[in-house]
């Protein structure tokens, strides 16, 4: 698996390394969660309350949240492939819809 790195403001101002798999299935478990959105109020941003670390990203598509994770709070980081630039803010709005459901997986607990 290869971790993304969104290029967009947002994401660059919270930097991360966001990876998914379209049959994973993400429990986040505790009250600690912070919901932030981005600028075009497509996606949700989950920080911790705590510390403020960008959890994962996340969107209700097709009454489902399907997300991404934070792939630098990850133990083993060091075994995933190399980071992939990426450009979604290049996207129209539907064109991220369809990106992100086939892509992303089931987020739960938020």
């Amino acid at each position: 698996m290869n971790p993304r790195i969104c290029d967009c403001n947002y994401c660059q101002a919270n930097p991360s390394r966001i990876i998914s798999d379209p049959n994973m299935s993400v429990v986040f478990i505790g009250d600690g969660i912070l919901t932030k959105q981005n600028g075009d109020q497509l996606a949700n941003f989950y920080h911790c309350k705590a510390c403020n670390e960008l959890l994962a990203v996340g969107c209700n598509i097709n009454g489902r949240l399907r997300g991404a994770v934070n792939s630098n709070l990850m133990q083993d980081v060091n075994q995933l492939g190399n980071p992939i630039q990426i450009q979604p803010r290049l996207l129209s709005a539907a064109e991220k819809l369809e990106r992100w459901d086939k892509l992303w997986g089931v987020l739960n607990g938020f």
